[in-house]
């Protein structure tokens, strides 16, 4: 709420009677104004309407009351003649009048009702603030209020709840307003997106096409020299850290320390503009990519590959190899017709996995090479508690897990007829 409100210019610690309408308005907004669910499970000397109320100090106060006393009817009741005694306090000509009534309410909103007899003594020698306690009708313990406090009630609350119409604008395509911008989350999302999803799709496809040729290439040369070079450049590469190899890419190839082949940082040059022919600004945002993409993919060329080499080797000493072989079918049609084909269950499951890393972004290779992505733009939400941000992302990671595995499955039966996704 309060990084809500921020956009109004309300910040943690101003006091909220000065801004309440604000308040009011921002929470209807927001749909804080209604339960948080279908049902509630609460004390019976629970109030059900809490929501309803603006402040939370309000919100403590009529909890509080209800529980102590055992009678949530009789102290909602209670608590709106307070609200109307505030108001008519607020309307006083006698400023030492209202001075003193104000600090009377805001003693006793403050003190926990066990203390309501201490409020009594208090008041027990001024007849208007004794005739104002008892205007307010202040409920007296329930005798069996601590058998009302543990009995368990279910309060049903239909569809206009928080959760419900969040799901309905979900559906919809509204994810809602940006706490940090005021912007919709939809264009957040896309203009982060766009960036992660081209460099990892190009790390994709870059990963892949390099991977299966090399790893095939491993099996096929098992325990060579050339391919015990290969495997340790794999584990070298695998070892590296991301940022580290950044930084060291960026200072050596772009810092213009010593060349300055590629940009350090950034999606386009700063004199880029709309009058530049498109195809002088495709090839300026490939110039900036080139180290972005080089980091994000040799980590997954040495993992891939490895799966790749290992499946192909495991199938090469299968028996219908063995027999393919001794049919005179060549070399090349063993491996790639049958080996690699039976080796794809492992790698069919790492595509799986694929999907959700689509959308996440690295944070710390989008930070070092300033790229306005989707790992950015999540830090940044998470920092600054940006939940329709943090959410949105969070539901689109999971719906292409989801995705993902579907993928995989069907991919299985294509790899291996023997698998089907029916019953028999």
């Amino acid at each position: 709420m309060l990084r809500a409100l921020a956009q109004e210019g309300i910040r943690q610690g101003d006091n909220p009677q000065l801004n309440a309408d604000t308040y009011k308005r921002k929470r209807k907004e927001l749909g804080l104004d209604k339960p948080l669910f279908w049902f509630s499970l609460q004390s019976a000397a629970d109030a059900d309407s809490l929501f309803m109320l603006t402040s939370a100090d309000d919100r403590n106060f009529l909890r509080n009351l209800s529980i102590w006393s055992g009678k949530p009817q009789e102290s909602k009741a209670c608590f709106d003649a307070l609200q109307q005694l505030e108001s008519k306090i607020q309307n006083l000509k006698s400023a030492e009048q209202r001075l003193t009534l104000q600090t009377f309410v805001l003693h006793w909103k403050q003190k926990p009702p066990a203390e309501l007899s201490l409020a009594l003594q208090a008041i027990a020698g001024d007849t208007t603030l004794r005739l104002i306690w008892q205007s307010l009708q202040v409920p007296e313990m329930h005798p069996n209020a601590s058998l009302i406090r543990n009995l368990p009630v279910i309060h049903w609350h239909g569809t206009d709840n928080i959760f419900h119409q969040w799901i309905l604008r979900l559906l919809q395509g509204d994810w809602g307003l940006s706490y940090q911008d005021g912007r919709p989350v939809t264009d957040a999302v896309a203009a982060a997106l766009q960036w992660t999803l081209l460099l990892n799709l190009m790390s994709l496809i870059l990963a892949y096409a390099v991977s299966i040729p090399a790893g095939i290439y491993a099996a096929r040369h098992h325990n060579t020299p050339g391919e015990r070079l290969l495997t340790g450049v794999w584990f070298v590469l695998f070892a590296l850290p991301g940022f580290w190899s950044a930084t060291l890419l960026i200072l050596f190839l772009g810092s213009g320390e010593y060349l300055s082949l590629f940009p350090s940082g950034g999606l386009s040059d700063i004199e880029a503009g709309a009058h530049w022919p498109w195809y002088q600004r495709w090839a300026d945002l490939a110039h900036h990519l080139v180290l972005p993409t080089f980091t994000y993919t040799y980590a997954a060329i040495a993992y891939i590959s490895g799966h790749v080499k290992n499946g192909v080797i495991d199938q090469m000493r299968s028996d219908y190899v063995r027999t393919a072989r001794a049919k005179g079918m060549k070399e090349n049609q063993v491996i790639w017709k049958h080996a690699f084909r039976n080796a794809l269950m492992p790698f069919i499951t790492l595509i799986g996995q694929v999907f959700p890393a689509l959308v996440s972004g690295s944070l710390i290779l989008e930070t070092v090479f300033s790229i306005p992505g989707m790992g950015l733009l999540t830090w940044q939400a998470i920092g600054a508690r940006d939940y329709p941000i943090v959410i949105s992302v969070f539901m689109m990671s999971g719906a292409l897990s989801l995705t993902g595995m579907l993928i995989a499955d069907i991919l299985y039966t294509l790899a291996d007829p023997r698998i089907r996704l029916h019953r028999s």
